[in-house]
């Protein structure tokens, strides 16, 4: 309610104000407005700012939330090509290729992206499920080693060790995140990786 009342004030202050209406389309789709709502918001902020990559940027959420990955991924292209040196849009980049599964792509952004921001978390963790899923296994499990949040690195540990056939290993690190009520979305993404579709669903 208090992002909504500062969204609305900054429209009310400067009615062309393109980033102001994106975030008033993310809280129609957070608050359950709805999807029109929320659209209508930000192709108010795209005609008024086509070129601000904040907008572009934010504007991604809407498209995530209908599915729209390939556009997701133009956008995405676009930003970091106009503002390679941004940390958090190299970022945004990095992971949206690992988690759309354009890995071999995946490999040089989150690179950039790491130089651009060593002590980020999760990054080093988006880098090494690139490696992974590149064949890269050695690279992988030193980039999830460097992973600076615990459970985050135990979660990708989880992955990395199953790949090299270290079970126990494996399954210590799976241990530690299984029970974790925060965590269900990646013990189900764990389990699937090792072919354990009923724990899996489970999750």
């Amino acid at each position: 309610a208090l992002a909504r009342q500062a969204a609305e004030k900054a429209v009310a202050l400067d009615p062309n104000l393109g980033v102001a209406y994106t975030y008033l389309g993310r809280l129609d789709v957070l608050q359950e407005r709805g999807l029109q709502a929320a659209a209508d918001h930000y192709s108010r902020a795209l005609a008024l700012e086509p070129d601000n990559p904040a907008v572009l940027s934010n504007a991604t959420v809407m498209l995530g939330t209908v599915g729209r990955t390939e556009d997701i991924l133009t956008i995405r292209r676009w930003v970091v090509e106009h503002d390679p040196a941004n940390p958090i849009m190299q970022t945004n980049y990095c992971k949206v290729l690992v988690f759309s599964g354009r890995y071999r792509d995946a490999v040089p952004a989150c690179e950039v992206a790491l130089t651009l921001s060593p002590d980020s978390e999760l990054l080093h963790s988006y880098l090494s499920d690139a490696y992974l899923n590149t064949g890269r296994l050695e690279d992988a499990l030193k980039q999830a080693q460097l992973e600076p949040d615990e459970t985050d690195r135990n979660v990708q540990l989880a992955n990395v060790y199953h790949a090299l056939g270290r079970k126990q290993e494996a399954d210590a690190a799976f241990a530690s995140i299984k029970d974790n009520p925060d965590y269900i979305g990646d013990a189900a993404a764990i389990a699937a990786f090792r072919g354990d579709a009923d724990t899996a669903f489970a999750y």
